[in-house]
């Protein structure tokens, strides 16, 4: 090898595979690859958890002492905003 000569001159095989990059390049323009389908990982964890158990349903008698609590408590709310009347010390 004569470290003088141009590279394409030298290596043939070098030179050919740089002249077939730009039509590389331009096949891969014209026909894209495929894009690849990755499965996301988390997913599959996921499917794996088993559903928990419902929640038992409010009986009549305790939807109408909580919503009586509610109630009485909502009433109370407006009051504790009121300024109490303090006497001034004067």
């Amino acid at each position: 090898m004569m470290p003088w000569l141009p590279l394409g001159f030298a290596q043939p095989l070098v030179l050919l595979g740089l002249l077939s990059l730009p039509v590389l390049w331009w096949l891969l323009r014209l026909i894209p690859p495929q894009p690849r389908r990755v499965a996301f990982p988390p997913t599959r964890l996921l499917f794996d958890i088993t559903p928990k158990e419902e929640t038992p349903r409010l009986s009549a008698s305790a939807r109408a002492i909580r919503s009586s609590a509610v109630r009485m408590r909502a009433s109370q709310v407006p009051a504790a905003g009121k300024p109490s009347s303090i006497r001034s010390a004067s």
